[in-house]
This record gives C-alpha cells, structure tokens and sequence, in this order.
C-alpha cells in the first residue's frame, strides 16, 4: 500500500506506464512465459531505477530545497553552489535523514554540507524578510488609520475654526459690554500689585489650560499663545478709625480679565476638485481669535480717608491733614496720615477715574457704595469730613479712659481735650477735671454722676445725628 502511494506521488505517468510494463515483464519471466534473459534483465534495471527515482525523490521532498527561495535570496555564485549541493545532499539523506545529531554522512560530505550552510543562510534571509514584510503590512496598517484619524482631526478643526473671530478686538470695548457703571472706560490695572498680578497670571493659564486648549487629537496640530486684560473694579465701605477719629472707605476690588487667544494650524484639508489632501503645514496658519471675560474673585486694595477721596474727585492733589511724602516718576502719589502707620498709594489712572466718577453722579449712582454708606459722609461733621485729629499722647489717653470710665463716650472725650494744653506738672484728676469743664459739666462727687452737661450733649447728639 505504501509502494502505491510512493509510486503515485512521485512518478509521473509515464514512468508509473513504464514500471509497470518493466513489472508485467518481471512476472512474465517468473510464469516462463518470457524466457529471454536480456529482457528479464532489462526489467530488473528499470524496476531499480525507478525505485531508486522514487528513493531520491522522497529524500528531496525531505530536506525541501525550494529552488524559488534560493534564487530570491541567494546571490549568483550562492545559488550556483546550492544547486551543485543538491545531489550530495540527497546522498547523504538517503545514508541517514537529517536529525539534531546529524549522522557523519551530512559532514564528511562536502556537497551536503554546503547545501546545509546554504540553506540556514536561505532561512535566516526569509525571516528577516518575513520580519520587514510585517513592519510593512503594521506601517500600512497605521497609516490608514492614521490618514483616516487626520481625516476626521481636519474636520474637527475646520469646525473649531468656524468658532473663532478672524478680526482683533479691543479688550475695553469687550469688557464695556460687562454694563457694570463702576466702569467708566478707564482701566485700573495699575492697582494691581506685582504678588497680585502673578497670583492672578497663574489663575489665568489655569483657566487656559483646561478650557482654552482644544482637546482630543485636534490639540496635536493646533498652537495658541494667550494674553489677559486685567479691569479691576472697586468697591468700598465705610470705616470709622476710632482712635484717630477718621472716617474712611475701605477699599476692595473686583478683578475681571479679558483673555484674548490667538490660534495656528499646523494641518490642512486641501480640497481638489475630485478629493481632498491632507497636508502638514511647513509654517503654523493663523486660525483666528478666542475671547472670554472671567471674573477673577475680589481681594483688599486700600484705606482711603474721606477727606482725601473727596479731594481727589475734585482734582486736588492735596487734603488737610493728609501729607504728600513722595511722587513718583510714574505718577503714583503716596499720602501719610496722623496715626496712620502705612502710606496710601493713589496711581494716576485712580485720580482720573475718581474725576470720571465724580461727572458720572458719584460713589454711590455707580454702585461704588452703598447709598447708606454715601448718607453718613454727606452728613459728617465738618471736622471729621476735614481734618484728621491729632494722635494722642500716652497722658491725654489717661485722661481719655477716666472720662470713659465716668461714662463719657471716647468721640466725646476725645473732642473735650482736643486742642487743650495742660500744665506740665498737672496731674491725671487735674487733667480730668479741665477736660470736665471744657465739656461744660462737673462730677458730683457725692453721686459719683455727671451733671447735666452730659444731657446737653445727647440733645446735640439727637439734632445732628449720633456720633458715629
């Protein structure tokens, strides 16, 4: 059965017509029914012939020496010798088959050596081959998806482009839009100091960072470079400094900012007539314009002296009561005040927005104070809408405290020793007892109350108001 198969594997029908006949012959001289010896002997050398046809076939078929390999990746003179070593190999093949432990055959033959060095070398060039055919087959494979992916990337950016504003715009005029009235068309950022403007910088690129920066794949082929606009707006509140007796407006300030983003391509949809073409920009074109009004919060600016902000609407440098102690070459003007430790910086731009508010109604109609704010400074005392008093001394706070203690309020005290003069070598009740007639009463020792001097000053109290 195997003689069978082998015969129809490896002859063809030719040779299978020819054994045949040779073994017809064979069986013929056995029966005697052919007695020609030469014939007999003829059959038996063809019989042998094709067995041994079959025999090397077989053993070519076993160490496959693929004839298109070899002239695909062997030189000339390579492939010369490995079809010379063919026979030597079948040869040795046929001594004993090629296994891990070669048998000697395959060494001491030099033909079936070379085809076996011939053949690793035939081996190790298809599988750098087949290794540089699949980087191939992935490198396609990437770029289709890679020109599919750009493809869609372009038409995400097409779109994003449609969002933008080819023309600049004016920060200002945006921010005009805002319709707050405490902006009267000038910019405050000079307020801002150089901790502040950094803290506020960063609250900027963060902003940027996650709202401005196209996201997804289309962020790969799109640059943007960003500015801010600072508008802080203020707000105040009014204080009275009771120990200096002077009525202020603590100053806050709402900080907006005008962010202005600027965008570049660096990837292009050219359109054909009949298709399109995805082209990487050699120089980034300009997209267009992003802009956004953010509010920044709102932090502490300044303590300003009612005297001197009423001053300053009117366009006067100076306030009584309130120095200059120094102008800079950029125009900030820095104000000493009695009793006040810290100088009060007011920059140009501030002067002239505080002579803009004045045109456009006041503090108040722009929302800049409270209208309950704005109804005690219409209402203060001149003195105290004037000049800043004087700052005690450690003796005048004594005498200040024993009045408070006999149940005079500290404005009251306070406004008894103003502008007195006390012997030097008076002592606290002689002090006390001065400021008690400047206040036009007297103690009664035996109540230990104050006389009506105390009442009158009530009565003035209810006329013009408490003393705030």
């Amino acid at each position: 059965m195997k003689l069978e198969e082998d015969i129809k594997k490896y002859l063809t029908s030719d040779e299978r017509a020819q054994l045949q006949k040779a073994a017809q012959c064979l069986l013929d001289c056995e029966a005697g029914k052919v007695t020609d010896e030469k014939l007999r002997k003829d059959a038996e050398a063809q019989f042998d012939l094709f067995a041994k046809r079959i025999a090397e076939r077989k053993a070519l078929a076993a160490i496959q020496p693929s004839i298109d390999d070899a002239q695909r990746f062997l030189d000339g003179s390579e492939l010369q010798w490995f079809l010379a070593s063919i026979p030597g190999a079948i040869d040795a093949y046929l001594q004993g088959p090629l296994l891990p432990d070669a048998p000697s055959s395959w060494l001491w033959n030099q033909s079936a050596y070379r085809y076996l060095i011939l053949r690793s070398v035939i081996e190790e060039r298809q599988r750098k081959a087949a290794s540089r055919m699949k980087e191939w087959e992935d490198w396609v494979e990437a770029t289709d998806r890679k020109i599919q992916l750009m493809g869609q990337t372009c038409a995400e950016i097409e779109e994003f482009e449609k969002s933008l504003s080819k023309k600049k715009q004016d920060p200002q005029c945006l921010f005009a839009k805002l319709k707050d009235p405490r902006y009267v068309g000038i910019s405050l950022e000079t307020l801002l100091l150089p901790d502040k403007r950094r803290q506020l910088d960063r609250d900027v690129e963060s902003w940027v960072s996650s709202n401005a920066v196209p996201g997804g794949n289309m962020g790969r082929f799109i640059i943007h470079e960003y500015k801010a606009s600072y508008f802080p707006l203020p707000w105040g509140e009014y204080v009275f400094h009771e120990e200096e007796e002077i009525p202020c407006l603590d100053f806050s300030l709402d900080v907006f900012a005008i962010v202005e983003v600027t965008y570049w391509k660096t990837l292009s949809l050219i359109k054909r007539d009949s298709y399109s073409v995805i082209k990487d920009l050699k120089e980034p074109q300009f997209m267009g314009y992003r802009y956004e009004r953010l509010r920044l919060g709102d932090f502490s600016w300044e303590c300003i002296p009612v005297n001197l902000l009423q001053n300053l609407m009117a366009g006067e440098l100076q306030s009584v009561g309130v120095k200059v102690s120094e102008i800079r070459r950029d125009g900030d003007i820095f104000y000493s005040v009695d009793g006040v430790e810290d100088e009060i910086r007011i920059p140009r731009d501030l002067r002239t927005y505080l002579a803009k508010v004045k045109q456009k109604g006041g503090l108040v109609s722009l929302g800049i104070i409270s209208l309950e704010a704005g109804t005690i400074i219409e209402h203060l005392p001149p003195k105290l809408a004037g000049t800043p008093q004087k700052k005690l001394d450690i003796g005048d706070k004594d005498v200040v405290d024993a009045l408070v203690a006999l149940g005079w309020k500290v404005c009251e005290a306070k406004k008894a020793i103003a502008g007195m003069s006390f012997p030097a070598d008076a002592t606290l009740e002689q002090r006390v007892t001065l400021a008690l007639q400047n206040l036009g009463g007297g103690v009664d020792k035996d109540k230990n109350s104050l006389t009506n001097g105390h009442f009158a000053q009530e009565s003035i109290e209810n006329q013009h108001g408490p003393c705030v």
